[in-house]
């Protein structure tokens, strides 16, 4: 059995939990309130939440920490803030933990250091006015060797690397417009997702730099309407991508950075944000119609329909444990 943590980003929100159990069910255990949780990760056996603007005096984001009493989430630690609006992703690295604050552009270390990123000089004609105005930093992760933490940041169109105390190692510049998001490590090699140009781009990852490898349209063909990435999850062969507009999984092999494209298949909700995969088993988080679908996967990697949905409102972040 393996449990699956998910967050409801409304006031009256919190943590469900949950066992999926040897048919692949999906078995309520018990829910953990705490107000609009953002992103959760599971790190030494401590449960790591974004609470998205818990503070009566003021619009920051907070971190909390609660002790993991088994499976289930125990004690709170500690509360505190990340110095910045609406933190949507965090890892451990060292002894620190590090939050992006997506809407002020800035990084957080606990307990109390900033790095805030500087405005872009606006000069390409494919920069998006309304969402690249300014820095937005969205996701941090750890490097393969330990040694750096990876940022994106959407306003700047670039993918920073630091060491732990914010000193720059190196920045890699995308294609402006392209709004990098989600970045996920294999090996050496760092695949990053592009929300606003729908592009899944691979880097060799070689001590704190990187080298373009490839790229991929993650939209399917025939679709023309409105859509901004998500998340990407890698398992076996196989990457998959999360398009919120079309309400997609992008499926495409991948071989040393380079992509073949499986197909795509119907969420079977509105605006898939956070997804992730166990055995066979994909669980998607659709934050508009507050849903969780879970699916088979076949032998390609794709699905039909989903086996089991959860209503979970504002269903943002999955934590599979």
């Amino acid at each position: 059995m393996r449990n699956i943590y998910i967050d409801s980003c409304v006031k009256e929100g919190g943590i469900y939990h949950y066992i999926l159990n040897e048919k692949g069910e999906a078995v309520f255990i018990e829910k953990t309130p705490i107000s609009e949780p953002m992103y959760s990760i599971i790190r030494d056996n401590k449960f790591y939440t974004l609470l998205k603007s818990p503070f009566e005096d003021n619009e920051n984001s907070a971190l909390a920490a609660h002790e993991m009493d088994g499976d289930k989430i125990g004690k709170k630690l500690y509360e505190i803030s990340t110095l910045g609006k609406e933190a949507c992703h965090l890892e451990k690295a060292g002894e620190s933990i590090f939050a992006v604050n997506y809407t002020s552009g800035s990084i957080f270390k606990t307990p109390d250091i900033l790095k805030i990123h500087k405005n872009r000089e606006i000069k390409g004609e494919k920069v998006n006015l309304q969402r690249q105005e300014m820095p937005h930093t969205h996701c941090v992760i750890l490097t393969p060797d330990k040694k750096y933490i990876a940022v994106t940041d959407l306003g700047l169109d670039k993918i920073f690397i630091y060491d732990f105390d914010f000193n720059l190692i190196s920045e890699t510049k995308v294609e402006d417009g392209m709004g990098p998001r989600h970045i996920i490590f294999e090996g050496d090699i760092l695949y990053c997702l592009c929300e606003l140009g729908h592009k899944l781009i691979s880097y060799n990852y070689d001590n704190g730099k990187l080298k373009y490898i490839s790229e991929v349209y993650t939209l399917p063909e025939d679709f023309y309407g409105y859509d901004i990435a998500a998340a990407v999850r890698i398992k076996e062969n196989k990457i998959y991508v999360s398009n919120r507009g079309s309400n997609t999984i992008a499926v495409f092999k991948k071989d040393k950075g380079y992509f073949e494209k499986i197909g795509h298949f119907s969420t079977c909700g509105n605006w898939p944000r956070d997804f992730d995969i166990i055995d066979n088993v994909l669980v998607c988080c659709n934050e508009i119609s507050g849903s969780v679908t879970f699916f088979k996967l076949n032998e390609n990697g794709l699905a039909e329909k989903p086996y089991q949905i959860l209503n979970i409102p504002a269903a943002l972040c999955v934590v599979i444990n």
